[in-house]
């Protein structure tokens, strides 16, 4: 099986150079099987039919590739209104027209098609999601000299991956086909290489995708509009410069990353950056596409945030609060001293048994809104669970941690008053893991609640026994 995935990454590079020579001093039956031979080769279909307008009122299938049936087709002709009634019978998908089952639709009349044997068809998905591509599907790749008149079509089949093409691929397909129809008219018309200019600048510079050409020095050539769009600059302002003046981290030739786009307004866009090495009749070429990953990168923060935070207190969960007091016992400085704080509410069930969860939610709220209140810039709060906080913070004395236990406890809910507070310091070069200060300063709080509650209780760990006060 062809890896989707490696198939992608080289298609929009192979498509450039194929279009390039596309109808460039060739006649059109060259042209149509170079066309017929880039849907194999760069696109990832098995079967390709090319249909296109002869005097009078006719599409002729000019040129098919694949099994001995689809070769069979060749010379078969469809008249323009049996086309256009099939294509308007058919599913949208953009430009490209799909079908379940061209059978139903020969009702019109003069439907000329033919299904591959069904041994070229995969019997089960290799992942068991994506759907399998089925012998009586057609896809189909309308070719238009204008409203309503067909130049030609591009019917595809059997895809190489045994699936139905995904999004990319059916982009792939419809942008080569308008390349493609262009090569065709024009190859038919003149059949010298004036179309090689209309193609690339076609495929190139009005390409949705965001495409540079390099020089040797990874230098930018050329951009296209899309490019200039993704980097908040016009190509003048490109022209010369290396990718990492765009990209930010060197990017290398055939790299595949994603890279944070470096703009002049700071706007905050991610590029997938595909460096590709061609080579052609013009020498050696780079070209650099950039698809833009802005929304995946915005709505991976978005649920990475939605992770870390609690979505009744909007505090940090627990797995932060670990983070955090880890990097700062690993980034202490000598003076600091990295402090845990574990509060409880004294009595929260009997909230909940008295007056309900929503008014317990009421509760946590407030207590969360209480402890951002009573610490500093810096320091973090965290919901640990259930009625449980904790407080990560740095501080060049005891005294300044003690006082914010001392604040913490003196806070109060309009239903609930009574909070313990169990501190841990630790002295830098203590050696002393996260969750080993986090126990530290369970303890302390067990201790105070056993004394009654509504207080607290800290201790100093150092690289020996710590002492309580």
């Amino acid at each position: 099986m062809i890896d989707d995935v490696a198939l992608r990454r080289d298609s929009l590079v192979r498509i450039l150079e194929v279009v390039r020579g596309l109808g460039v001093g060739e006649g059109l039956e060259v042209t149509l099987a170079r066309v017929a031979a880039a849907v194999v080769d760069v696109l990832g279909f098995g079967a390709v039919v090319v249909n296109v307008k002869v005097p009078g009122d006719g599409l002729v299938v000019s040129t098919a590739t694949g099994p001995p049936e689809v070769r069979d087709m060749v010379g078969e002709t469809m008249t323009h209104e049996v086309w256009l009634g099939l294509l308007d019978a058919c599913e949208r998908w953009g430009e490209l027209r799909f079908h379940e089952n061209l059978a139903e639709v020969d009702a019109l009349g003069g439907v000329s098609y033919r299904d591959p044997h069904r041994t070229h068809y995969l019997s089960a998905s290799p992942d068991g999601e994506r759907r399998i591509w089925q012998p009586e599907y057609a896809l189909l790749a309308p070719m238009w000299a204008g409203e309503n008149a067909l130049l030609g079509v591009l019917s595809v089949d059997l895809p190489i991956s045994g699936l139905i093409p995904d999004a990319e691929q059916c982009a792939m397909l419809e942008l080569f086909a308008g390349q493609a129809g262009a090569a065709i008219a024009e190859a038919a018309r003149i059949g010298d290489a004036e179309d090689q200019q209309l193609q690339y600048r076609a495929v190139f510079l009005d390409s949705p995708i965001p495409t540079a050409m390099l020089g040797l020095d990874s230098t930018v050539v050329e951009v296209n509009r899309a490019f200039e769009e993704l980097t908040g600059r016009i190509e003048c302002e490109l022209r010369g410069l290396d990718l990492t003046a765009v990209f930010g981290a060197e990017t290398r030739h055939a790299g595949v990353e994603d890279r944070r786009v470096l703009r002049v307004d700071d706007e905050e866009r991610w590029a997938h950056v595909r460096v590709q090495r061609i080579e052609s009749a013009y020498g050696t070429r780079f070209v650099c596409t950039a698809e833009d990953r802005s929304a995946s990168h915005l709505a991976l923060d978005h649920l990475r945030l939605r992770a870390e935070r609690d979505d009744l207190t909007g505090l940090g969960v627990k797995s932060l609060a670990m983070t955090e007091l880890r990097e700062r016992l690993e980034r202490q400085a000598e003076d600091d001293l990295v402090a845990f704080l574990f509060c409880d509410l004294d009595g929260f069930k009997a909230v909940n048994d008295g007056h309900g969860h929503l008014v317990g939610d009421r509760v946590l709220t407030e207590i969360a809104a209480c402890l951002r209140e009573c610490v500093e810039d810096g320091d973090l709060v965290c919901r640990l669970g259930g009625d449980e906080f904790g407080i990560v913070a740095t501080r060049t004395t005891v005294d300044g941690i003690e006082d914010l236990a001392r604040r913490c406890v003196g806070k109060q809910s309009s239903v609930h008053g009574r909070m313990s507070v169990g501190v841990c310091i630790v002295p830098a070069g203590s050696g002393r893991t996260a969750e080993a200060v986090v126990e530290a300063a369970d303890s302390m709080l067990y201790r105070t609640k056993g004394d009654g509650g509504g207080n607290w209780r800290s201790t100093v760990l150092g690289p020996a026994v710590g002492k309580l006060s």
